[in-house]
Order: C-alpha cells, then structure tokens, then sequence
C-alpha cells in the first residue's frame, strides 16, 4: 500500500499511479477547510479498479466500482470540513491510472453551518405585516426584530400636557423632579 498525503484540497488536482499484485491500493490523504462539493475521478484505466472516499475513521462514505475499464466517479455533495481519504483498490491485473480531485464548488459560509457544513434556512426579518388579497380591512403594521423576528412591542409616549416626573437616585439621596410643559399661545 502506497500513501501520499496531498493537504488542503482547493482547485483540482491530478495524480498518474498504479495498482496491481505487488501493492494492491493506493491512498490519497486530504483535507478540507471549507464544506463544499467535490468530484473524484479515475481515469485512463489499463485495466478493473474501483474508488472509495473514506471518511477520517476510515468508513467508506461513497465509492464506484465499474467493471474492466471503465472510468470510476464519485460526486460529493455538501462535503463538510475535515480530513479524508480517496482509496484506489486493484480489482484485477496491473492497473495504470490517473486520478482527479476537484472541487466542484464552495457554498457560501453565510448560507452554511461552518461546524456540519450543512445549509442553513435563512429567515427574512419582516418589517410590515402582508395582508392577503382581497382583505380590504386595514390593521396597523407589526414591527419585528430584524435578528429574531419577534413582534417589537409599541410603546405609548405620554402626552405633552401632563407633567413628566423622572427620579434619580445618588448614594443616600433620592432627587424627584417634576416638569411641565406648557403651549404658550399668541
């Protein structure tokens, strides 16, 4: 068993090897800093070889296994953060290949769990409340939290012609003030 540790898998990348009776698969050693999808390929097969991307346990997350010749493939959507493993495993024969490794694309981090790499539902803050057609009834609008989308509850200012009182409290000493305004007509 040959083993090559790539690093940081960004881009694409390719590898030409071989498999066969003297050392029955090769593995590739990767990791991924930001979830994405990526695509893993083996090509310009001499003869029958399957992939399998391993997860960083080992466990096989997705593999193909076509028979003789045939081109291998593995797609892999939505990929999170983390280390990884391609295996190339001799089925039959000395087998030559190339081996391909790209990312197909990277979603962006505000719309994906940076931890799971999942994507996240994203809620639109409303500021107003819709009413559906045809309701030709008119009710206030409901302000809402721009982060939370909680109704902001309003709050009444007292009128001008009653006096505001404000209380302030220093040490041992408590100060009530109270003031009026007043319109002054001409």
């Amino acid at each position: 068993m040959a083993e090559l540790n790539i690093g940081a898998l960004t881009g694409s990348k390719s590898y030409t090897g071989s498999v066969g009776t003297a050392n029955t698969d090769n593995l590739y050693k990767f990791n991924i800093n930001s979830p994405g999808s990526f695509q893993f390929s083996l090509n310009n097969l001499s003869g029958n070889a399957d992939i399998f991307l391993l997860n960083q346990a080992g466990a096989i997350i997705k593999s193909s296994s076509n028979s003789d010749k045939t081109a291998e493939t593995i797609s892999a959507e939505g990929l999170s953060a983390g280390e990884y493993t391609i295996r190339v495993l001799q089925i039959s024969g000395d087998i030559k290949y190339t081996l391909n490794l790209a990312q197909v694309s990277s979603p962006k981090t505000a719309n994906t769990d940076t931890l799971t790499g999942t994507k996240l539902e994203t809620a639109s803050p409303s500021t107003t409340l819709i009413l559906p057609l045809g309701n030709t009834s008119e009710k206030p609008a409901v302000s809402r939290d721009a982060i939370t989308g909680s109704a902001i509850e309003e709050k009444a200012i007292a009128p001008a012609d009653k006096p505001a009182t404000t209380t302030s409290t220093t040490s041992a000493v408590t100060t009530t003030s109270t003031t009026t305004d007043k319109l002054v007509t001409a």
